[in-house]
């Protein structure tokens, strides 16, 4: 375990919000803190896990089954917002892939899409799947510079230690009119706000920061972007959130780390039942997911 220092401002002077475990996939029985930047506001996770990977269960990639029919249905929540940022002909990287879903479906589009994942389990699911993929760090990427129109993040700037590298390859990989596409928890949503530390968005310990919108757009600017849209709802993540959230045991990714029986149907119903709550709090633009595109300055 090792102190750190804020993603914005390099400070390490903070108070702390949070103090829990991994309520999701049981991989620890460790405690660990959500903290507050007195300098800036941005939270995150301290200490941090010397091994971050033990905390990934086998199954956190697996790809199948009905889960997979859920995500392929509301995936295309993804795809159209990403088809919005592109060109003609454009070349898309999804980076943190994991099983290549959204590459897979770009390139049903017509789009060229690759995958990118530091995991190799996680490349070879999406190749598998017929995404063009490839297993490395995105911060020493096998691509030449420019190469990319649009590069979409969807949920993994939380996950890194320095989430101002990925911002700052992401520049230099994108070609001067490229367009950033980027997802992560909303820190500053109603979801956390009522829920606290049972908050499904903070998934202690694999989520090292914790974004409220004006984070993310101070490290844009930072390195050198312009948000120019914003989004607060997604199929994909807000409902199912909530129902997480309320029901860590029913999410079917849960269950599969846990070897625990199927209650595919309850949790489609709490999903189904959240959805109401989601749509309200992304109205108020306290949804607790933000996506936004930001282009090179």
């Amino acid at each position: 375990m090792r102190l750190t220092s804020c993603a914005i401002c390099g400070e390490q002077d903070s108070r702390v919000l949070y103090r829990a475990t991994d309520r999701l996939y049981g991989t620890t029985t460790q405690i660990f803190s959500v903290i507050e930047c007195r300098h800036c506001g941005m939270a995150r996770l301290d200490p941090r896990p010397s091994d971050l990977a033990v905390h990934y269960p086998p199954l956190y990639w697996f790809s199948g089954g009905p889960a997979n029919i859920y995500r392929r249905l509301v995936l295309r929540h993804h795809v159209r917002f990403v088809r919005q940022a592109l060109g003609t002909g454009a070349r898309v990287l999804d980076v943190g892939s994991g099983g290549g879903l959204l590459a897979v479906q770009l390139r049903r589009c017509g789009v060229r899409a690759f995958s990118l994942d530091i995991a190799p389990v996680a490349a070879k699911l999406a190749a598998r799947d017929g995404a063009a993929s490839v297993a490395a760090d995105f911060t020493h990427p096998p691509f030449a510079d420019s190469c990319f129109d649009v590069i979409a993040m969807f949920h993994v700037l939380e996950h890194v230690a320095d989430p101002r590298h990925h911002l700052q390859t992401a520049y230099r990989l994108l070609n001067p009119n490229g367009r950033l596409v980027i997802a992560v928890p909303n820190f500053d949503g109603l979801q956390r706000r009522i829920f606290g530390a049972r908050w499904n968005g903070l998934d202690i310990p694999r989520h090292l920061q914790h974004f409220r919108g004006r984070d993310l757009r101070t490290l844009l600017e930072q390195t050198g972007f312009q948000v120019t849209r914003t989004r607060h709802f997604s199929w994909r993540d807000s409902p199912a959130g909530l129902a997480t959230t309320l029901a860590p045991g029913l999410d079917p990714m849960s269950r599969l780390a846990r070897h625990r029986t199927s209650a595919n149907a309850a949790y489609a119903l709490l999903t189904a039942l959240s959805v109401p709550f989601a749509a309200l709090e992304a109205a108020t633009k306290h949804g607790s997911t933000i996506i936004l595109q930001a282009e090179r300055l």
